[in-house]
């Protein structure tokens, strides 16, 4: 339901919801054994780039990624450890998985350190 100050003025139906998409993150191999965590602060920086936008009203509800478990089959689980969830009904050749930033920030005001 859309408002406007306390009146309502109708519904919008969306297609989809707004997201950013991470279309491909990956570490080479040697910046891996030397910069422990850095995919994690790449997922880190995703987030910032998310709560920037949504600052400024772009509308942004996820961050989404198709997980290429052909070529790293551990990668599903890097991202559940990043807070990411799996996209049951979406079935393509990669894992879809997405990360509700709401629900993230919504933990971070109620932790305090927003």
């Amino acid at each position: 339901m859309i408002k406007y100050s306390v009146h309502k003025i109708g519904f919008v139906n969306f297609e989809a919801i707004p997201s950013v998409k991470i279309g491909k993150l990956a570490v080479d191999i040697n910046y891996k054994k030397k910069y422990k965590g850095i995919g994690s602060i790449m997922v880190e920086l995703a987030r910032g780039i998310t709560e920037d936008l949504r600052e400024i009203g772009v509308a942004c509800r996820f961050i989404t990624v198709d997980a290429d478990t052909r070529n790293n089959p551990g990668v599903v689980d890097f991202y559940l450890k990043q807070g990411f969830k799996l996209n049951e009904k979406y079935k393509r050749d990669n894992t879809s998985m997405r990360l509700d930033i709401f629900s993230d920030i919504e933990t971070l005001e109620e932790a305090g350190t927003k």
